[in-house]
């Protein structure tokens, strides 16, 4: 598991905001001495992509999976799969997710489930590649907090 530091929060926050187009700034906060996002805890892998031939970023991909015990078994869902745009098409978002089923995996999660906006066709189409199935579902949301 990568827990990313202090140093690491403005690449996370550039790479979340080209994700979501959003301008979003998280928050942090202090973990078994050492400072993590706040989105992290212990049911949930971060991996990063970086570049290490050039060494010009710390962080050029990301991609995280939660993990989440129910009456059912254990189940997974993929979030905040994201490359930087200068490094796209480098099949670094492939090595991210192949990496992220490798987690499920070990830790034996009887499914992963993940969305993806329509727009992304270049997500979409690699998560196809990969074996993700597009299921028939409703899917719905209560807005707690704005």
């Amino acid at each position: 598991m990568y827990f990313p530091q202090v140093k690491d929060l403005p690449v996370i926050n550039k790479l979340m905001n080209q994700l979501s187009g959003k301008k979003r700034r998280l928050a942090l906060m202090k973990a078994h001495q050492v400072y993590v996002p706040a989105f992290v805890d212990e049911a949930m892998y971060i991996y990063v992509a970086q570049d290490r031939k050039f060494k010009t970023e710390p962080m050029v991909g990301i991609a995280a999976i939660y993990f989440v015990q129910t009456l059912n078994g254990l189940k997974s869902g993929i979030e905040d799969v994201v490359v930087d745009k200068k490094y796209r098409g480098l099949g670094l978002g492939k090595k991210l997710v192949r990496a992220l089923i490798g987690a499920a995996k070990r830790k034996k999660a009887k499914y992963i489930d993940l969305t993806s906006n329509p727009k992304r066709v270049e997500a979409n189409a690699l998560y196809q590649k990969l074996g993700f199935k597009k299921r028939e579902t409703n899917v719905y949301r209560l807005e707690l907090a704005s």
